[in-house]
Protein backbone atom coordinates (compact mmCIF):
# COMPACT_ATOMS: atom_id res chain seq x y z
CA UNK A 1 0.00 0.00 0.00
CA UNK A 2 1.83 2.81 -1.02
CA UNK A 3 1.26 6.03 0.97
CA UNK A 4 1.85 9.50 -0.48
CA UNK A 5 3.08 12.96 0.85
CA UNK A 6 0.78 15.98 1.53
CA UNK A 7 1.61 19.81 0.06
CA UNK A 8 4.16 20.06 3.50
CA UNK A 9 5.90 17.18 2.25
CA UNK A 10 4.56 15.04 5.84
CA UNK A 11 3.43 11.13 4.81
CA UNK A 12 0.12 10.15 4.92
CA UNK A 13 -1.33 7.18 6.14
CA UNK A 14 -4.39 5.45 6.44
CA UNK A 15 -7.05 6.60 9.47
CA UNK A 16 -6.69 2.53 10.43
CA UNK A 17 -3.18 2.45 10.58
CA UNK A 18 -3.13 5.99 12.53
CA UNK A 19 -5.10 4.30 14.79
CA UNK A 20 -3.47 0.94 15.43
CA UNK A 21 -0.67 3.36 16.54
CA UNK A 22 -1.66 5.24 18.87
CA UNK A 23 -3.83 2.60 20.29
CA UNK A 24 -7.31 3.12 19.52
CA UNK A 25 -10.48 2.13 17.50
CA UNK A 26 -10.86 3.60 14.12
CA UNK A 27 -14.31 5.00 15.76
CA UNK A 28 -12.51 7.09 18.36
CA UNK A 29 -10.12 8.74 16.06
CA UNK A 30 -12.82 9.63 13.84
CA UNK A 31 -14.74 11.08 16.66
CA UNK A 32 -12.00 12.66 17.85
CA UNK A 33 -10.81 14.37 14.42
CA UNK A 34 -14.81 15.38 13.94
CA UNK A 35 -15.03 17.36 17.39
CA UNK A 36 -11.41 18.48 17.43
CA UNK A 37 -11.95 22.41 16.90
CA UNK A 38 -14.29 21.80 20.16
CA UNK A 39 -11.98 20.01 21.77
CA UNK A 40 -9.29 22.34 20.84
CA UNK A 41 -11.50 25.37 21.97
CA UNK A 42 -12.46 23.66 25.74
CA UNK A 43 -10.29 25.41 28.79
CA UNK A 44 -7.32 22.81 30.49
CA UNK A 45 -9.42 20.15 32.84
CA UNK A 46 -12.75 20.78 31.61
CA UNK A 47 -15.55 18.38 32.24
CA UNK A 48 -19.09 17.83 30.84
CA UNK A 49 -21.54 19.15 32.92
CA UNK A 50 -23.14 16.95 35.25
CA UNK A 51 -25.54 19.09 37.35
CA UNK A 52 -28.34 17.35 36.33
CA UNK A 53 -27.41 14.04 36.55
CA UNK A 54 -29.02 11.49 38.47
CA UNK A 55 -27.50 8.64 40.24
CA UNK A 56 -28.02 5.11 38.94
CA UNK A 57 -28.94 3.92 42.15
CA UNK A 58 -30.20 6.97 44.17
CA UNK A 59 -31.02 5.10 47.67
CA UNK A 60 -27.44 3.79 47.56
CA UNK A 61 -25.79 7.07 46.76
CA UNK A 62 -27.58 8.44 49.72
CA UNK A 63 -26.72 6.01 52.29
CA UNK A 64 -22.74 6.07 51.46
CA UNK A 65 -23.58 9.77 51.21
CA UNK A 66 -25.25 9.79 54.93
CA UNK A 67 -22.74 7.59 56.16
CA UNK A 68 -19.75 9.82 54.64
CA UNK A 69 -20.94 12.67 56.79
CA UNK A 70 -20.94 10.46 60.07
CA UNK A 71 -17.70 9.38 59.32
CA UNK A 72 -16.57 12.82 58.93
CA UNK A 73 -18.75 14.07 61.91
CA UNK A 74 -16.98 11.07 64.19
CA UNK A 75 -13.39 12.08 63.10
CA UNK A 76 -14.04 16.05 64.34
CA UNK A 77 -15.72 15.20 67.45
CA UNK A 78 -12.70 12.90 68.38
CA UNK A 79 -10.03 15.41 66.94
CA UNK A 80 -12.04 18.00 69.55
CA UNK A 81 -12.55 15.98 72.13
Amino acid sequence: MPCSKSADGTKLIPTSAAANKIGCTPKMLQDWIKDYDHIAASSKHSRKNRCNASAQEPELELSMNFSYKNDQLAVRLAEDG
